[in-house]
């Protein structure tokens, strides 16, 4: 959810690719009106003309600035919330660490706000670096929760716990899933969660299957609901329980209930993503690099996103 980076080498010998010393704040925060707590991570980016980029990766004064004051403010209802540095480590955010790791592990320092966010709220993200002059700042609006109008998965009790598949359509075998946008979103993920219990020599386990729907669907328009479909076959989900499940003859295996996963981002978080993506694909290594940043006075991503698990 949350990472930071930078360009760190360039590929000329015929002009100097550092200048003096410059500060640049890297900022990425995604609220998500389902966390209990909300982390923004800040670091200093920078190229020095006289040290090894990778040493400087290395030193925690080189990543983390000594004193910030980061507000989060909703702006809809007047309200200031004052960030607390945290390090993500001892938070269950724990970061990568090792002899191949470019950046320093610990400490993984974060700003994190336990208050509860409002759904559809506008929020502003300002952040003091206390020299006088410098605040940066970045809107975003919380992805508001999903609205589901038709998923018709049943379960068959009187057979072991096995589905009932006569809820897909007998015709075509398809399964048509309708849902209505949620305000201020734009992309979705959709995941299909398979549950089932596998019992061999007497021993009961229970294992869980992931298959993906579709990623990045997009709407027409944040601003409106929208309704959107899309039809699961019956054939292709049977084809992907095959191909991940080896048969053993001596398991009997119960399918127990089925889930929906979903992953809803905002519009920034959406063009963020497709910038990049784009950006990394790009077979031309001359061409620009295009960079995606909603910080005023920084660079990064500051947006909203939605996750539920439609049981």
């Amino acid at each position: 959810m949350l990472g930071c980076g930078c360009l760190l080498s360039a590929c000329s010998t015929d002009f100097e690719v550092t200048t003096d010393w410059k500060d640049i704040t890297i900022v990425y925060g995604l609220l998500n009106l389902n966390d209990t707590a909300q982390y923004i991570k800040i670091n200093k980016a920078y190229l020095d003309p006289v040290t090894n980029a990778e040493d400087i990766a290395r030193i925690p004064d080189s990543l983390y600035y000594d004193s910030l004051v980061v507000t989060l403010y909703n702006v809809s209802s007047g309200f200031r919330d004052t960030l607390q540095r945290v390090d993500g480590n001892l938070e269950g955010l724990v970061k990568e660490a090792g002899e191949d790791a470019v950046f320093v592990a610990s400490p993984n320092y974060l700003y994190k706000s336990k208050r509860i966010l409002q759904e559809e709220d506008l929020y502003r993200l300002e952040i003091n670096k206390l020299n006088g002059k410098e605040i940066l700042a970045a809107e975003t609006r919380i992805v508001n929760r999903l609205r589901a109008l038709a998923f018709p998965i049943s379960i068959d009790p009187d057979h072991g716990g096995s589905c009932d598949f006569r809820v897909w359509n007998t015709e075509n075998s398809k399964l048509k899933l309708r849902w209505e946008s949620t305000k201020y979103s734009k992309v979705y993920d959709l995941y299909f969660r398979f549950h089932y219990r596998e019992v061999a020599n007497g021993v009961s386990t229970c294992h869980t299957l992931d298959w993906k729907l579709f990623s990045d669907r997009t709407c027409r328009d944040c601003d409106q609901r929208e309704l959107m479909e899309f039809e699961v076959d019956q054939e292709s989900f049977l084809n992907f329980v095959r191909s991940r499940v080896k048969v053993d003859p001596a398991a009997t295996r119960y399918a127990q209930c089925f889930d929906f996963v979903w992953y809803i981002g905002s519009d920034e978080l959406n063009t963020f993503v497709e910038v990049n993506r784009t950006q990394s694909s790009s077979i031309v290594q001359t061409q620009a690099v295009v960079e995606y940043t909603n910080i005023e006075g920084g660079r990064g991503l500051f947006s909203s996103r939605f996750d539920t698990v439609m049981a």
